[in-house]
């Protein structure tokens, strides 16, 4: 099955205005608490950093994947995958 291409972009769009709120709800807590750097031992900031992170790792792997299969070219990117992996080992001296 596959979707439109206008349909994968606007749930692209969608994804990226819901990571807006996320985003400032961790900024408007590190100003409240002075917090720059980790959590500071504050239990709100690290529930807002962890819904953040958490979205960031997972939602873009969705629409990516989608959009991947939409435009067909997966091959092009299985052959720059294997290409960064051979060209990525160690060398010897």
């Amino acid at each position: 099955m596959h979707l439109p291409l206008h349909i994968t972009l606007l749930f692209i769009g969608v994804f990226a205005l819901i990571q807006v709120p996320l985003t400032v709800f961790v900024g408007y807590r590190r100003a409240k608490t002075g917090v720059q750097f980790f959590d500071g031992g504050d239990p709100i900031l690290l529930r807002r950093m962890r819904a953040h992170g958490n979205y960031i790792e997972t939602v873009p792997t969705v629409p990516g994947i989608t959009l991947l299969r939409v435009v067909a070219v997966l091959p092009l990117v299985v052959g720059l995958c294997l290409a960064y992996v051979i060209h990525s080992k160690p060398r010897t001296a």
